[in-house]
């Protein structure tokens, strides 16, 4: 098998104890394909409920390794999961998350750490449901996401910050927030230190994720 697609459709209406009992299902038979097959190339995760919580998804051991495409945008995880440190060939993701930890110029294995030093990421589409307390800033030293080409962030406000020399291979850039957060940070909608991304080629795009009908954020 090497592309596997689940749609959990209306599980949001579900009592709680049901809906622990079948995600705990699906993690049990994600991990015993791990263990029983190393060619699974691709999983998406989705629902119709993107408010439930996949916190048992957090937990995934053994982990697929050998993705390069991963899809959870259905799924709400509290943080960014360790396991998706061992993806080294993860081409594209896309996930959302309730908070992430900010770390110092990327240092450590947490948080955006953990997407920052996957080797293969050329396709990064994440969403953060709380604004981080600190500001996300890319460096441009070291390896941080060296690949990527692709990026799309959503976030409440634009709590980001790039560092001269940061994402040298950069081609398109989303960023999705409110418009109240616009306002609380002055009227500011670009990140600080916009200029600093490769000027050759860039596309930026700025959307009001308010005015988007059906927005999963």
């Amino acid at each position: 098998m090497r592309h596997l697609g689940v749609h959990l459709g209306d599980i949001g209406l579900l009592a709680d104890a049901d809906v622990a009992r079948r995600l705990d299902a699906l993690c049990s038979s994600l991990e015993s394909l791990s263990r029983s097959s190393s060619c699974l190339r691709s999983l998406d995760l989705d629902s119709h409920f993107i408010l439930v919580s996949f916190d048992r998804l957090s937990d995934l051991c053994p982990s697929p390794r050998h993705l390069r495409r991963l899809n959870l945008y259905g799924c709400r995880l509290p943080r960014i999961p360790r396991w998706i440190s061992q993806l080294h060939d993860l081409y594209s993701l896309v996930l959302l998350v309730r908070e992430v930890v900010v770390p110092i110029e990327f240092e450590g294995d947490d948080g955006i750490c953990i997407l920052a030093k996957l080797p293969s990421l050329v396709q990064l589409d994440l969403g953060i449901r709380e604004c981080p307390k600190e500001r996300i800033v890319v460096s441009g030293a070291g390896t941080a996401f060296r690949a990527l080409r692709d990026l799309t962030f959503s976030c409440p406000k634009p709590r980001l910050a790039f560092l001269v020399g940061a994402m040298p291979r950069l081609q398109r850039l989303d960023l999705r927030f409110y418009v109240n957060g616009w306002e609380q940070q002055g009227g500011t909608c670009l990140p600080v230190g916009i200029e600093n991304l490769p000027s050759s080629g860039l596309k930026i795009h700025l959307v009001n994720v308010l005015q988007i009908r059906g927005a999963r954020m």
